[in-house]
C-alpha cells in the first residue's frame, strides 16, 4: 500500500498509526518534485484493510493513501542482507554484517554485527552519528558504565565497550533485539561486559556515567524522566534518531529535564533527510 505524505513527520505519525493497525513493514523514500514523501506498507493479508482503514482519516490533499495490493512473497530471512556493508566510524572502529568479509585497519576493532530482525548496524544516519559521538566522548577518558536504552542489536553497548567503557547494560522492549543483542555480544567476545533486559530504562535500577538511546522523538520524550533518573550526577546522554527540524523542540525538552547539549553531529539519508544526534550532560 503506497501512502504519499508532504514531509517527514507526517510519514512520522501515519507509520506509527499503519504500526498500531498491523502492518509488519515499511519503506520510506523521497519523492520527486513536490509531492513530500512515499511511504510503502506491508501487512498481511488478513490485515491490509484495517491498516488502511487506520490510515484513511488522514487522508486530504497533501495525504494521499492508496489501495492495498498483493505483492508477491519475498524471502526476508535473505533480503535484509540486501545493501549491507562494513561501515568506517573511526579509526578505532569498524562494525560489518559476519558475511561482509573485508580486512579492518590496523589497530581498528572489527565488530561484528547480524541484525536479523533488529535494528542497528552502523548504516543508517541515526546509529552512524551515535557511534561518532561514542567515540567522541571516550577518546579522552572512557566512563566507567554505559545503558543503551532500545539496545536493538546491542551496536551501541558493545561499541562502547570497545571503546574501553568497563560494564553495560542494554534494554529493549522487543524479546527479540535481547536475543540477537546477546549472540552479537558472544559473536565478538564482549557477553561477559554486557547484560541485556527486556524493558525500558526501568528495567534497571542502577545509575550510569553515560546513556545512549537511538530512538525516533516520538519514543524518547516519554521516557527522558526514566533516563535522566538513571544518570548518575555529571553523567552524560547521547540522543540520536531525530530529525535536525526536531533541533529546537528536542532542545526545549531537554533543558527541562535539567539536561544541557554541550556536543552535536549530523549527517543526511540516501533521501536527503536530515538527522542529529546530540551529546548532553546533567
Amino acid at each position: 500500500m503506497d501512502v504519499v505524505v508532504p514531509d517527514a513527520e507526517t510519514a512520522e505519525v501515519l507509520l506509527a498509526q499503519a504500526m498500531a493497525a498491523g502492518a509488519s513493514g515499511a519503506e520510506e523514500r523521497e519523492e520527486t518534485g513536490d509531492t513530500g514523501r512515499l511511504l510503502i506498507l506491508y501487512a498481511e493479508t488478513d490485515r491490509a484493510q484495517a491498516v488502511r482503514a487506520a490510515l484513511v482519516p488522514f487522508a486530504s490533499a497533501r495525504v494521499r493513501v492508496g489501495v492495498a495490493t498483493q505483492v508477491a512473497p519475498v524471502d526476508w530471512s535473505e533480503e535484509w542482507r540486501r545493501g549491507l556493508r562494513a561501515c568506517e566510524i573511526s579509526p578505532r572502529l569498524r562494525v560489518r554484517p559476519s558475511f561482509v568479509d573485508a580486512e579492518p585497519k590496523p589497530g581498528q576493532f572489527d565488530l561484528v554485527i547480524d541484525p536479523g530482525q533488529a535494528f542497528g548496524t552502523g548504516t543508517h544516519p541515526s546509529t552512524f552519528l551515535a557511534l561518532e559521538l561514542l567515540d567522541r566522548v571516550t577518546r579522552s577518558r572512557a566512563p566507567a558504565s554505559l545503558l543503551d536504552v532500545g539496545t536493538g542489536t546491542g551496536v551501541l553497548a558493545l561499541a562502547g565497550l570497545v571503546f574501553g567503557i568497563e560494564c553495560a547494560v542494554g534494554v529493549d522492549i522487543d524479546p527479540l533485539a535481547v536475543q540477537i543483542s546477546r549472540e552479537n555480544a558472544a559473536l565478538n567476545g564482549l557477553d561477559a561486559n554486557l547484560l541485556v533486559l527486556t524493558g525500558g530504562p526501568d528495567a534497571t535500577d542502577e545509575g550510569f556515567d553515560l546513556v545512549v538511546a537511538n530512538l525516533l522523538r516520538s519514543e524518547v520524550e516519554p521516557l527522558l524522566a526514566d533516563i535522566v533518573l538513571r544518570m548518575k550526577p555529571g553523567g552524560s546522554a547521547i540522543f540520536s534518531g531525530l530529525l535536525a527540524s526536531e533541533f529546537s523542540r528536542m532542545e526545549s525538552l531537554l533543558a527541562l529535564t535539567g539536561l544541557r547539549i554541550t556536543d552535536e553531529a549530523r549527517a543526511s539519508d540516501d533521501s536527503d533527510c536530515a538527522w542529529v544526534a546530540l551529546l548532553t550532560t546533567r
